[in-house]
């Protein structure tokens, strides 16, 4: 069978927050201009046993990480790509 997991879902950080999800989300930081700003939109485990009572995790033999399709990255102060953020005003702002 297989498990899938959305943002909305328990489970979902906790798989990001594993050694495969955490290679996946390095990889994402350090690649953005090769691959864009992208981020998890789902993911799903195929193989997926589920969880018996007094034992551990179930088998998961494959793991699927999706990625959403490349967008513009939000507007936050002091990242690199601000110079190519919209105006808002023309009064400076104190960091």
């Amino acid at each position: 069978g297989y498990r899938e997991y959305t943002p909305l879902d328990n489970g979902f950080y906790a798989i990001l927050g594993s050694v495969l999800g955490k290679t996946t989300m390095r990889m994402l930081l350090e690649h953005k201009e090769e691959i864009g700003y992208r981020s998890v939109e789902r993911i799903v485990l195929f193989g997926y046993e589920g969880f018996v009572a007094g034992k551990e995790w179930g088998k998961c033999r494959t793991i699927l990480i999706k990625l959403s399709e490349p967008r513009v990255p939000p507007f936050r102060r002091g990242w690199p790509h601000t110079a190519t953020a919209p105006r808002r005003s023309r009064i400076p702002v104190l960091s």
